[in-house]
């Protein structure tokens, strides 16, 4: 009985550096919208973007590098709705890009998102989703 007391208590000691190291990482979700009467779609997009990181250098270069990824795939969308013919498509069909994101994992430097992202095009058959997902380490970074 004492040995397995001594074992714990042996664990809870050892772990208490890794404990008081280990950082959670703070982030903010961003947003913005975007629309066409005339070419009839929407966007809209939410991102994360780290804040009060230790490293200001690297919560900026890291939160560039996410904006810069969605708001490429978004672009990409609007252009091309640019080849999209929607005059024989009807007035009430319009095209729609949405991305919204999960946090898996924001600790001991390490932040993942996984963005799921939904796209339809009007008068297309169906929906289009997928996941796009970033891991980085920010001790790298």
């Amino acid at each position: 009985m004492n040995s397995k007391l001594l074992s714990y208590i042996f664990i809870f000691i050892f772990s208490l550096p890794v404990l008081s190291f280990s950082q959670k990482i703070n982030y903010e979700t961003k947003s913005y919208k975007d629309s066409s009467i005339t070419k009839r779609y929407s966007v809209s997009v939410n991102y994360p973007q780290v804040v009060n990181f230790k490293d200001n250098a690297v919560q900026n270069k890291i939160n560039s590098f996410i904006k810069t990824e969605i708001n490429e795939i978004s672009d990409d969308f609007v252009k091309e709705l640019d080849d999209w013919d929607i005059s024989e498509i009807p007035a009430d069909f319009s095209s729609e890009f949405d991305c919204s994101f999960t946090i898996s994992y924001a600790q001991d430097n390490i932040f993942s998102v996984a963005f799921e992202i939904y796209t339809y095009y009007a008068g297309a058959a169906h929906p289009f989703s997928y996941a796009y997902c970033m891991n980085m380490d920010l001790v790298r970074a």
